[in-house]
């Protein structure tokens, strides 16, 4: 699968000279499952870049069209000029009047985060977070979400196990223990995600916030 959609990817820079991120998206449908492909360090940037080359083509270096430079040139900006919000960064040093794009968004919402350290769902921020962040949770190819709760040290008593379960059955989820030797719940639908989060911090588990 992932060779074939990558055969695409090149076929849609090479025939459809599609020579930015959202022209392939828009050839071809890249990054609408989980979108991991399409970030700045997953696969279809790399194509793009190597592709280019190989026509003789100059290749962007910006994180987006919106802004030219690199996440650590942006993050060395941000922190010089002080820039606190994402409309002052586009406005600052960015391109267009847009309000950018789903490149851009959470890499600034990152660096705000990482600068500032304000909350990462602050009013006027939540917007522009990655979707996983925005919700925290993962959002899957299904457009559901896993819910991945913390337990520190990997302690975890009866009581809170059998929460757990009950919390996944009542909501339909399946659940697994993931690579990472971690309690899993998958199949959550977003509307769901407020009232999952607050059984399972009732239960003892570190997870997402109380909406």
């Amino acid at each position: 699968m992932a060779c074939m959609a990558g055969k695409s990817n090149r076929q849609a820079i090479i025939e459809k000279e599609a020579y930015t991120i959202p022209q392939i998206k828009k050839a071809c449908k890249a990054g609408t499952g989980c979108g991991g492909c399409v970030t700045p360090v997953g696969e279809v940037p790399k194509l793009l870049a190597h592709t280019l080359k190989k026509l003789g083509k100059a290749t962007a270096t910006g994180i987006c069209a919106h802004f030219s430079y690199s996440r650590r040139e942006l993050f060395d900006i941000i922190k010089v000029k002080e820039l606190k919000s994402f409309e002052e960064v586009l406005s600052s040093v960015g391109q267009g009047s847009c309000d950018g794009c789903e490149l851009c968004k959470p890499i600034v919402a990152s660096i705000l985060s990482g600068l500032w350290n304000d909350h990462a769902l602050k009013a006027g921020r939540d917007q522009i977070q990655d979707t996983n962040d925005r919700f925290l949770a993962n959002i899957q190819k299904t457009g559901t979400y896993s819910v991945i709760p913390r337990c520190p040290g990997g302690d975890i008593t009866p009581d809170t196990l059998i929460a757990f379960a009950t919390t996944a059955k009542k909501y339909g989820l399946w659940t697994k223990i993931t690579g990472a030797q971690r309690l899993g719940m998958y199949g959550a639908k977003i509307h769901d995600l407020p009232d999952i989060y607050k059984e399972l911090v009732d239960a003892g588990m570190e997870t997402g916030p109380l909406l």
